[in-house]
């Protein structure tokens, strides 16, 4: 029961984190596509349903249950445990580096460049970094709409699962309830930020960021 409690212990961990910087947020990503040298952008949206498929937990209970139980400390040692493969520990090893995805030089690569069809998403979201592992972060679009939402947690080196990595030159943030983007979490350093962002056509962006 011991290694339970301490998957219990790491659960509430990840949740603050996930709280804090990602719950009921939303993530606007600009990049410049690599493959056809175009700038594009993204939405990633962050509810209470999402944050089970990112700690790898072997449960039965749905996702937005799970949640709730974890916030309320109501979730039984006999309903969770580790995956024999491993990946809930290594998922829960390196949660605490996903706020870097938000705030920090990040890269995309899309379903076309990825090097297995066993990743179950869409977008690969992950550092720029060369011969080791860290975190990435695999989205996937909501059935019938254009925004994608977090789905799984990979500690990977980013060469060895895809290709073709674009860089994100902005990355924005609003809350839920809120229709336009005017928070700059990110930005690539001298480049035109305003004359990207209105070259998108991006109808979600404030007015007042686009004068910046």
């Amino acid at each position: 029961m011991n290694d339970k409690m301490k998957l219990i212990e790491n659960l509430i961990k990840a949740k603050k984190i996930y709280d804090k910087y990602l719950l009921n947020k939303d993530f606007l990503y600009v990049f410049k596509n690599k493959l056809n040298n175009k700038f594009e952008f993204f939405e990633m949206k962050c509810v209470r349903s999402n944050f089970l498929h990112l700690t790898g937990v072997e449960t039965k209970i749905k996702a937005l249950d799970f949640y709730k139980n974890l916030e309320k400390n109501r979730i039984p040692l006999s309903a969770i445990n580790y995956k024999r493969n491993g990946t809930t520990k290594l998922k829960l090893q390196i949660f605490d580096r996903l706020p870097l995805l938000i705030s920090t030089p990040v890269q995309v690569c899309f379903q076309d460049d990825f090097f297995t069809l066993k990743l179950e998403v869409d977008i690969l979201l992950n550092k720029p970094v060369i011969d080791r592992k860290d975190i990435v972060l695999g989205l996937k679009q909501m059935e019938n709409f254009d925004f994608f939402v977090p789905a799984s947690i990979l500690k990977e080196e980013p060469q060895k699962i895809g290709k073709n990595f674009s860089r994100v030159l902005f990355i924005l943030e609003k809350n839920k309830r809120d229709k336009k983007y005017s928070t700059i979490k990110y930005r690539v350093k001298d480049i035109e930020f305003n004359k990207i962002l209105n070259s998108i056509n991006c109808d979600l962006i404030d007015k007042e960021l686009l004068l910046i």
